[in-house]
């Protein structure tokens, strides 16, 4: 989503405007845009006057347990951020270490859920009908986040690779016995079973970030302003100070 700022109706109008204000505006605009978008840390509690910081604090309470990379994901890409030729910034988010763009953008937009990793691990590796996702039963152990641990995930990984039947392996698939559902299963013991994993129908997201939209463009209409008229008076007045600045009005 784009959001456009009305310039004019924020620039300072208890002033004389010179032309060192009109050739000192691009810079104080790009300035005030990277700072509405991020904050500015030279200024005191800007870190908490940003769209990022908005995003963050929305992402922290609409999810359980969020990862901190999670709520960290939003920042500006090095080539996208604002420049006195560009005057414009874009928000995206991190796909580093791991992709958490489609993962935001689904909890923004909605949609179907795409496959997790160890999900994609799985289904690799056996016979899963499509469109169906791998829920976690309840002996699975969690992290603090509430995410199946990666020693769960490693160990049925080792026990795909025994022979099939014997105790500690696991197969990915339905059950032939009974009317058990498709999933991931582990031997225990012969002739018996344990369920770690179970495939259910694919499910969308609930859209938890729905309005964050709505938060950046109120953070932006709010912020923008006095960031621009504080930038603009800190450069113009630089320039006084080092006597470079032409203090003209209208010849430019």
């Amino acid at each position: 989503m784009a959001i456009t700022l009305d310039i004019k109706s924020e620039l300072p109008i208890a002033i004389k405007w010179t032309n060192e204000h009109t050739k000192q505006l691009p810079f104080a605009i790009s300035r005030a845009l990277n700072a509405t978008a991020r904050g500015d840390k030279r200024t005191s509690g800007s870190d908490r006057r940003s769209i990022i910081a908005d995003m963050e604090r929305l992402t922290k309470r609409s999810f359980d347990r969020p990862k901190p990379q999670t709520v960290s994901s939003f920042f500006i890409p090095p080539s996208k951020s604002a420049s006195k030729r560009n005057l414009s910034v874009m928000i995206g988010a991190k796909d580093r270490p791991y992709r958490r763009n489609r993962y935001l953008v689904g909890n923004i937009q909605g949609g179907s859920r795409p496959l997790k990793l160890y999900e994609r691990e799985f289904a690799q590796r056996g016979k899963l009908p499509s469109g169906q996702v791998l829920v976690p039963t309840k002996i699975v152990k969690r992290d603090q986040y509430g995410n199946p641990k990666r020693t769960e995930i490693k160990a049925l990984v080792r026990g795909l690779n025994k022979p099939e039947g014997t105790r500690g392996s696991a197969f990915v698939g339905r059950p032939d016995q009974g009317d058990r559902p498709f999933g991931v299963y582990k031997v225990v013991r012969k002739g018996s079973l344990r369920a770690y994993f179970i495939a259910q129908q694919g499910t969308s997201y609930n859209n938890p970030l729905a309005g964050i939209y709505t938060k950046a463009n109120a953070r932006a209409k709010q912020t923008f302003g006095p960031y621009l008229r504080k930038f603009l008076a800190q450069a113009v007045a630089e320039n006084v100070k080092d006597g470079r600045a032409d203090m003209r009005t209208g010849l430019l």
